[in-house]
């Protein structure tokens, strides 16, 4: 029987695309600078775009492939669809199709394509702010502050400082650098205000 190898062999597995196998092997070559698991991010990121576009020749991209793709990056941007990612996800894929687009165009049998493939990658900004879900985060009321502080040792020095420093954080609603560049010239005690720029 033969073994079915040579230029004119196809293969029988469905979703296996090997148009692009060549560009990709010599865009891994390229990458060899980066870290293996930025690599791996990077040609996940570009297999994502293979599969959606069914395996088309990278030569022949359009603007409107891509668009296709921003598209259905934005649909998984919804929480209620069954394969959406996170914001986070998204913005890396975009961003590594966008770097993958900048090298392709440099590549002979590529410079044809349109200059601006990386614009129609670009996503709303309000699609994607309404894609994370909204947590509220637990904080302690005050009286559960008044009897964290209450319980804090107070002895030495150091215990007294750390005291202060919660004190001041929590009921001055400062931030850590704002709380660590505050000075006494900052806290006026008589109106009971804390003061600073």
């Amino acid at each position: 029987m033969p073994a079915g190898i040579g230029i004119t062999c196809t293969f029988g597995s469905e979703g296996l695309h090997t148009a692009n196998d060549r560009i990709i092997y010599e865009w891994l070559t390229y990458a060899g600078r980066y870290d293996v698991k930025t690599v791996d991010r990077h040609l996940s990121a570009i297999r994502y775009l293979e599969n959606f576009l069914e395996g088309k020749p990278f030569s022949k991209l359009t603007r409107d492939d891509v668009a296709r793709v921003r598209d259905d990056l934005k649909r998984r941007a919804e929480p209620d669809v069954a394969d959406n990612l996170s914001t986070s996800s998204i913005k890396h894929i975009v961003s590594y199709l966008s770097a993958f687009f900048d090298w392709l165009l440099k590549q002979d049998g590529f410079k044809g394509l349109p200059k601006d493939l990386q614009g129609y990658l670009k996503l709303p900004k309000a699609g994607l702010a309404a894609a994370v879900p909204v947590q509220m985060k637990d904080y302690p009321s005050l009286d559960e502050a008044k009897l964290l502080l209450s319980n804090m040792p107070s002895r030495s020095l150091v215990d007294k400082r750390a005291r202060a420093i919660f004190a001041f954080a929590f009921l001055g609603a400062l931030r850590a650098a704002t709380l660590i560049s505050l000075r006494i010239k900052h806290i006026d005690a008589d109106r009971r205000l804390i003061l600073q720029d």
